[in-house]
């Protein structure tokens, strides 16, 4: 990491990520191998992140030993007849190129002057199509694309309305999200924070399902539960119920800065969120 630490400081960070993945029966193998960086811009009441990921493929596959229908006779599986797949090659290497954006409008809800933030950005991974293919014809990842939007609006000091949505594209599928919430902020007889917040709304998938949700936080816990009202053709299978599902997770908050500010009465102490 880069910088001093301060809310204006531009950071950076890099990171590793590796995983290794064997299926049937160990007979196909990828191994992915990631180097992920980042870097944050402070622009005033605004920063920009930018992320970029630089990843190796290896993808191999062991095809003597797969069976195919041509194998099978009356008399049942005859192992001494060919499969009759033919591959160009048993591995493959591929580079793999992610990029990413993401635009931050910070405002300090504590003044009475700044009452909407925006939180908005995009990425595409596998950019550049990496070629995953075993035959001789180039079969390339398709771009997955996926682009976010967070809003949130101060109607009172305890009172929030946020607005999410999500999109998501890859080749011919393609997902989208909104969600529509209120929040709740429990406040002292001190008016400062008690860090304990309510959180109820739904989200909507278009074409998919309809999805309450409601989040309790407490301090540096979370627990939230939302359930899965299936909307599309596939509610004639399962009477339009879902999946319920429940949440527990821990919270990362920065602490407020404290700054010390002279006047002629003495010294006095200003939050800063």
């Amino acid at each position: 990491f880069l910088g001093d630490g301060s809310r204006e400081t531009n950071l950076g960070g890099i990171g590793v990520y590796i995983q290794q993945t064997s299926l049937i029966d160990k007979q196909f193998n990828s191994l992915n191998a990631h180097l992920a960086g980042a870097y944050n811009l402070e622009l005033g009441q605004n920063n920009v992140i930018f992320g970029l990921d630089l990843g190796i493929i290896q993808n191999t596959i062991s095809s003597e030993s797969f069976t195919t229908g041509n194998q099978f006779w009356i008399s049942g599986f005859n192992p001494e007849i060919s499969n009759e797949i033919t591959l160009a090659t048993n591995q493959v290497n591929a580079l793999d190129i992610s990029f990413g954006i993401h635009f931050n409008h910070k405002q300090n809800f504590n003044t009475r002057t700044d009452k909407f933030k925006l939180s908005t950005g995009i990425s595409l991974n596998h950019l550049n199509s990496p070629n995953i293919s075993f035959g001789s014809e180039k079969e390339g990842l398709p771009i997955f694309l996926n682009a976010y939007a967070f809003i949130k609006h101060k109607i009172t000091k305890n009172i929030f309305i946020e607005e999410h949505g999500m999109y998501y594209k890859q080749a011919n599928s393609s997902q989208t999200q909104i969600g529509v919430f209120g929040k709740y902020i429990i406040r002292d007889k001190e008016e400062s924070l008690l860090n304990t917040s309510l959180l109820f709304g739904s989200y909507y998938r278009i074409n998919d399902a309809l999805i309450p949700y409601i989040r309790f936080e407490y301090k540096f816990l979370g627990f939230g539960v939302s359930y899965d009202f299936t909307t599309s053709t596939l509610s004639k299978f399962n009477n339009n119920s879902g999946g319920l599902e429940f949440q527990l997770f821990v919270l990362v908050k920065r602490e407020p800065k404290v700054k010390k500010v002279k006047n002629q009465g003495g010294a006095r102490f200003k939050t800063d969120y």
